[in-house]
């Protein structure tokens, strides 16, 4: 198994099952998807989606560090995909995110360019530190800006949706 896809979840089942379908349907048969249900009650989580996942039901409050590491711990993939309830993948996320790690093979992470479903523009595209404390520079940019086209190295990225090297 080569990917293995988090993602932690407290509420808005609704939201979920868009995000698991959409996974489902973009990844390879062999991708594990695990859910750290938060606090909701894993009884609760028939979902209809096309492929298989594993729910881990954790009574308590978490909040999101430690539920992403405790889907990581679960984890058995070779890249860690973390992915908010609230994400609506596109196909060809992942082959973006693949083919990133074999151009900056040194690379330890890396992020997606996240796009507001109503209106297609940019809501992350990146993460920057300024004096000036604008942390999304190309936030409100349309998707095919040239500002927003191709890779670039950021201080920080949004993990809403990234993947890392399960050694990292």
């Amino acid at each position: 198994m080569k990917y293995s896809i988090i993602i932690p979840f407290h509420s808005n089942k609704g939201l979920l099952e868009v995000c698991v379908q959409a996974v489902a349907h973009t990844v390879p048969e062999d991708t594990e998807i695990i859910i750290v249900a938060n606090n909701y009650g894993a009884s609760k989580l028939d979902l209809p989606v096309p492929k298989t996942y594993t729910v881990l039901n954790i009574d308590r409050p978490l909040y999101y560090p430690r539920a992403v590491n405790l889907g990581a711990q679960a984890a058995h993939g070779e890249y860690i995909v973390l992915m908010d309830a609230d994400i609506c993948a596109r196909q060809g996320w992942l082959d973006a995110f693949r083919s990133a790690f074999e151009r900056y093979p040194d690379a330890g992470g890396c992020s997606a360019k996240m796009l507001d479903p109503f209106d297609g523009s940019v809501k992350e595209f990146g993460i920057g530190f300024t004096g000036y404390n604008f942390p999304h520079p190309f936030m409100g940019q349309r998707e095919d800006s040239s500002l927003v086209s191709g890779d670039r190295e950021v201080q920080a990225f949004c993990s809403a949706m990234s993947m890392y090297k399960r050694d990292v």
